[in-house]
């Protein structure tokens, strides 16, 4: 439970902080994990607890954030988005590890699941942080093609 709590924290500052200090890019990878958490809650009131084999919510949930952060990796100017989407897919990878029923220990199986979205939202920090310190200097603040 302490875990649930400090990520939906982390989940908190992170999006929190991308909607007021980042970018075009920061705000839509806020807007990602906005949506992440909304498919997992709205998954789990729907369709029950996520102790089924197979997670359609969780999937849906990893999918989404997969394709979304490929997206803003492949047409803005920053690296995160892309180390976002490989985080994800590593999630993914975690629902093909339960679906093809592979033999790994319950505590591994919910690192796989929860490790890579840690690891996304502080990316979507750095990538908060590395916004402001280009918008500080003299850099171009040009993050997404017209």
């Amino acid at each position: 439970m302490v875990l649930v709590l400090l990520n939906l924290l982390l989940g908190l500052v992170a999006v929190i902080s991308a909607l007021r200090l980042g970018g075009d890019i920061e705000r839509r990878g806020a807007w990602l994990i906005v949506a992440m958490y909304g498919l997992g809650f709205a998954g789990d009131w729907l369709l029950g607890s996520r102790s089924a084999p197979l997670s359609p919510a969780a999937l849906a949930q990893d999918l989404v954030a997969f394709v979304g952060f490929s997206y803003l990796g492949i047409y803005s100017k920053r690296v995160w988005p892309l180390w976002a989407a490989a985080f994800q897919l590593l999630s993914v990878g975690a629902h093909g590890v339960r679906a093809f029923e592979i033999a790994v220990r319950p505590i591994v199986y919910a690192w796989m699941m929860t490790g890579p979205t840690w690891a996304v939202l502080v990316l979507l920090l750095i990538g908060t942080f590395g916004h402001r310190r280009r918008m500080s200097s003299s850099a171009s603040a040009r993050s997404w093609p017209s």
